[in-house]
């Protein structure tokens, strides 16, 4: 996968370090997350509070969001889309930038932009969620001898959970509550794109699109790269001149070290690269799984993966 670090320079794009006026770019790469995660991932708590800050910077005119991300979290993409749309009625532009990929929850924080640019070969689209519930209870019982029993005060007290087989009135439940979140979605995409909700789900039902399709349908603007994006964001708010920063900001060195040594540095720290040798080939899907263990509640993502090489 392309990193996003990498893109700079800016080439003929014209700033100037000391103006006041100043475009925030936004990086937001990874599985989109509730509460807390890695580093590496789109946090909802984490991204919320600096678009927060950046909203409330009367210096920032505009802000280009670099997206990069499969999903997650349909609570998360809900938290994070709801900020940003109080960045647009605080009167700042909003462009969006896709990478190699702004899928599901990706393209769900991404559709209320005021223009959204992709790469030729980005992935977009995948509008769609779905619900997951593990069945552990075959594993339990003829593999580990242990048996579940409970006594409830009514059909609904335990809830669905891994230990049980889902009833069909669970099942009409889950079904009711994943459908639900999913007109949500084709609410939020019909109206960031100036479409009706039956066009969406026309091209929505969790397809992808690359850019060139993605463009005809409607789901995006233009083809292009981030210096696009950036120019297009100065011109939507009017500045020949601009301070670009980047969020989220670069940690001390220091404290990369310290993340490293003590784990938090995630699969990117000494522990997460010890493990990822000593798993050698089968590691992506350890990490996979991992990813599975963590979500929580509705998911819009891709559920399916993509190598990058």
């Amino acid at each position: 996968m392309s990193s996003l670090w990498k893109i700079m320079p800016w080439g003929n794009i014209e700033k100037d370090f000391k103006s006041k006026e100043r475009i925030a770019l936004v990086y937001a790469e990874g599985d989109i997350l509730m509460n807390e995660g890695p580093r590496g991932s789109i946090v909802d708590q984490k991204y919320v509070k600096l678009l927060r800050e950046i909203r409330e910077d009367e210096k920032v005119k505009a802000v280009v969001l670099r997206v990069n991300s499969g999903g997650g979290s349909a609570i998360a993409s809900e938290n994070i889309w709801r900020e940003l749309e109080l960045i647009k009625k605080a009167g700042k532009k909003l462009v969006v930038s896709m990478g190699d990929y702004a899928a599901s929850g990706g393209y769900y924080i991404a559709c209320n932009a005021d223009k959204i640019i992709a790469e030729p070969n980005t992935l977009t689209g995948s509008i769609g969620v779905f619900s997951m519930m593990p069945n552990a209870s075959k594993l339990f019982d003829e593999k580990l001898g242990i048996h579940w029993d409970t006594v409830k005060t009514t059909k609904y007290s335990t809830g669905v959970n891994p230990f049980y087989d889902v009833t069909p009135l669970e099942a009409e439940q889950l079904q009711y509550a994943t459908q639900s979140i999913y007109e949500i979605f084709l609410k939020r995409v019909a109206d960031g794109r100036d479409m009706v909700r039956d066009s969406v789900h026309k091209f929505a039902q969790g397809r992808v699109w690359i850019a060139e399709k993605a463009l005809k349908i409607g789901l995006i603007d233009e083809v292009g790269g981030i210096e696009l994006a950036l120019s297009t964001a100065a011109e939507l708010a009017g500045l020949e001149k601009y301070r670009l920063l980047e969020y989220p900001r670069q940690p001390d060195p220091m404290q990369e070290l310290i993340a490293e040594l003590t784990g938090e540095g995630g699969d990117k720290g000494i522990r997460g690269k010890a493990v990822e040798e000593e798993l050698n080939e089968i590691y992506p899907n350890y990490k996979t799984l991992k990813k599975w263990m963590k979500m929580e509640g509705v998911q819009a993502r891709l559920p399916f993966i993509i190598p990058f090489k």
